[in-house]
């Protein structure tokens, strides 16, 4: 109870419109169900993991929405690795059958979890094309699919 007063307490004071939640697979989900109702706000969790079920599971029972790793991934195989484009196309189309609202998951090319971009590859226009794609990603989601 002490972490759900908490954030009503910590979201109220400094009228904070969301949060980000580290490690959220470390901590039942039940728990983060009732921390989001409490928050009142976007709240976005990090499941650091690629496949889709795992990941999509906590925004469909739980939080709004999680940082979309399982995009990173396939994002990180194209733009770094030279892999087909096609892994992007079909990882926008398996999101779309996964989340029930990928408009709000957390699209990223580099966090501190993670190499760099540009430390395994300096290629600088491969990385603002990684970077233009995970701008443009909810365009993408519901125009393309």
């Amino acid at each position: 109870m002490t972490l759900i007063n908490w954030i009503k307490s910590f979201v109220s004071k400094y009228n904070i419109d969301g949060i980000r939640i580290d490690t959220v697979p470390e901590v039942p989900k039940w728990f983060w169900k009732q921390f989001a109702d409490a928050s009142g706000v976007y709240q976005v969790g990090e499941v650091f993991d690629g496949r889709l079920d795992y990941v999509s599971d906590y925004q469909n029972c739980c939080l709004d929405g999680v940082l979309n790793y399982p995009l990173f991934f396939a994002m990180r195989d194209v733009f770094n690795y030279n892999k087909s484009m096609n892994q992007l196309e079909s990882t926008l189309q398996a999101i779309n059958k996964y989340f029930h609202n990928p408009s709000v998951l957390g699209v990223f090319v580099n966090n501190h979890d993670n190499w760099r971009f540009l430390s395994k590859n300096s290629n600088n226009a491969r990385f603002k094309n990684a970077l233009a794609f995970s701008i443009l990603t909810g365009i993408l989601i519901f125009n393309l699919f």
